[in-house]
Order: structure tokens, then sequence, then C-alpha cells
């Protein structure tokens, strides 16, 4: 069956997520709220019963060529996400095998739905590695556009970079001027989801070249842009994030919002934005304790009072409790009073 008979996945699936302990704040907000049911249907039920060999015979089918490809890197990427895969995450023949398709995909530049999700989902696998060496293929993939459908390859070898990070640790990539330098000329492109996508990872890797980045973009128009470059920066204790983190604490402003068309995808983007101010202000006050952030606790409190999710109130009583040095105090509904 051909791709044009298939479900190919959709671009604007969520990126990768690493371990919870592994990526800290996940908050890449892509212009709409996407379902991956489908995609998920498709391949998820393999996942279950993988075994070494059909690892390597998804490779092999990869490596072979032919219009389905994208079906086996959607499904390899599956496998290295659970946490059954976390000995092929280690492994560098495997790893090696993944870099050489994606470069020689990269080089035949083929702009079809499938050779583009094929490009896409190379990368999500290559991020999931605990290993450093696939870093090189993902800046090519980040730093390569010929055609303007590639811009999907780049944000989602920007992600998986993200996701990378988080995997061998930060500090063994900021010192990348390669990475930084395409991080730059991403955080620098005129489309919004690939300057969300920069921030994100920037907030990541972190350093000063990062910080500096990050600050720049503070003032970026597209709200997405902004809220991940502040989330970014509180993570690493830089106090110049708290007014873009008061903007997202405020639960009566629309800016994050107004880009969803969908009214669902809306109330969903408001409590995640919420929800990652929340982590990203006990992040700050954590990692610079002598921050004044009163302006934030005094927003959080006014969060934890308003008519929002009760997800969202448990939380802000939370960090609120947590950044006055007490343990958290909710009642079941999540309304406990304050102080």
């Amino acid at each position: 069956m051909s791709p044009s008979c298939e479900s190919l996945p959709n671009r604007d699936d969520p990126p990768v997520e690493s371990p919870p302990l592994g990526m800290p704040g996940k908050l890449i907000l892509l212009p709409a709220l996407v379902v991956v049911s489908l995609v998920l249907t498709v391949v998820v039920i393999g996942w279950l019963t993988l075994s070494p060999g059909d690892v390597d015979s998804m490779v092999d089918a990869l490596e072979k060529g032919g219009n389905r490809r994208w079906r086996a890197a959607v499904n390899l990427a599956g496998v290295l996400r659970e946490p059954g895969g976390a000995g092929l995450k280690r492994d560098p023949v495997l790893a090696a095998r993944l870099m050489e398709i994606l470069e020689r995909e990269i080089e035949s530049g083929g702009t079809r739905e499938d050779e583009i999700t094929l490009r896409m989902y190379l990368c999500r696998a290559l991020g999931e590695f605990h290993l450093v060496e696939p870093l090189p293929a993902l800046i090519e993939a980040a730093t390569t556009e010929r055609d303007p459908r590639e811009v999907d390859v780049r944000r989602s070898a920007i992600e998986a970079i993200a996701v990378l990070a988080s995997n061998v640790g930060p500090s063994r990539l900021r010192s990348r001027a390669e990475l930084i330098s395409a991080l730059r000329g991403a955080a620098e492109d005129a489309r919004p989801p690939l300057r969300s996508a920069a921030a994100f990872t920037l907030g990541v890797i972190g350093g000063p070249e990062a910080e500096t980045e990050l600050a720049a973009l503070l003032a970026d128009a597209y709200p997405d842009v902004r809220y991940n470059a502040a989330t970014g920066l509180a993570r690493h204790g830089n106090a110049k994030a708290v007014d873009v983190l008061l903007e997202m604490l405020d639960p009566n402003e629309t800016a994050g919002v107004d880009v969803e068309k969908q009214e669902p995808a809306r109330d969903f983007k408001r409590a995640v934005i919420l929800v990652n101010a929340l982590r990203a202000a006990g992040q700050l006050a954590a990692a610079n304790p002598s921050a004044d952030w009163s302006r934030l606790e005094r927003a959080i409190e006014r969060l934890a009072g308003a008519e929002v999710d009760g997800a969202v109130r448990a939380q802000a009583v939370e960090i609120l409790h947590r950044l006055r040095g007490r343990g958290p105090k909710v009642d079941v509904d999540g309304r406990q009073a304050l102080p």
C-alpha cells in the first residue's frame, strides 16, 4: 500500500518526550493541539512484543529502501522511548546505523511526504540515545533546508537534540559551537514553530551563550517562543524570566491561547501554560534563592484562588508552600486556604 493510501503521521505531532526525570519542564507549545491516536493505533501494539531481532528487521527495512520505511522509523522511535529500550539507547552500533541512514536521506533531499516523515522519525529515534554520537547528524538535519517542506525535519531534529541533551547531560553539549550556531539560526527564523523549538532546546542546554539567546527571545511577538524562553531561563535561575512568567501565570491572559483555532485546544493549552509557569517559578526559586520572586509569589497566590482547573489550583498551592518553605497542604478539591 502506498503512502497516499496509508495514514502518515501528522507533521505537528508533539515532540518526543524523554523520561520524566530527564527532560525538565516540557513546554514545546506548538501552534495547534494534535491528536496522534491514529499513528499509535498503527504501531503501538507491535511495541509490546518486540525482540532484538525485530529491531534489526526495522533497521534492515530502513536500509533497504522503499516508500513504507517511514512506518519502520515510527516504530523504532516508539521502541526507543519505551522503558524496555534502555539497552538499545546505549548501543553505538544501532546509533551508527541510524545516523548513516539519516545522513543518506538528507543527502538525497527527497521531499515526498513519506520521505520527510522518515527523516523526522529518524531524528526522533536518534534523540532517544544516551550517547553523544548522534549529535552531528541531528545538527545536519536541523540546519538543512533546500525546500520549505524540510522545516518539519529541522524542527524534529531540534526537538530531538533537547531530548538527547537531557539524556547525556546538557553540559556535554553546550560547549559545541556548531550546536549553538544551529540553534541561534533557528531562533532567528521567521517561522514561529522553529523559533519555539529552538527556545526550548536552548533552555535545556543552558550556559551563557544559550541564556543570551533566550533573553533576546523574551521579547518575541509569538507567545509560544517567549514562554519557552522564559521557562528555559527560569530553569537556570535567570531572573530575567520573571516578567514573562507573570504573563503566563495570569489566567485571564489570552495571547497564548488565541492562536488555537479549536476551543478544546485552547482549554488544554491554557492549562499547559499555567502548569509550566508554576513549575518554572519553582525552578527559579530553587536555582536562584537570592532573587526577588515576591511578584511571582503574589501571582501564584492569586492563581490558587482563581476559577481555573482544580489540578492547576492544587499545583499553585503546592508551589506557593514550597516557596514559603512548607510542604503542600491541599484540600481534596485543591482549594486549601492560604496563610
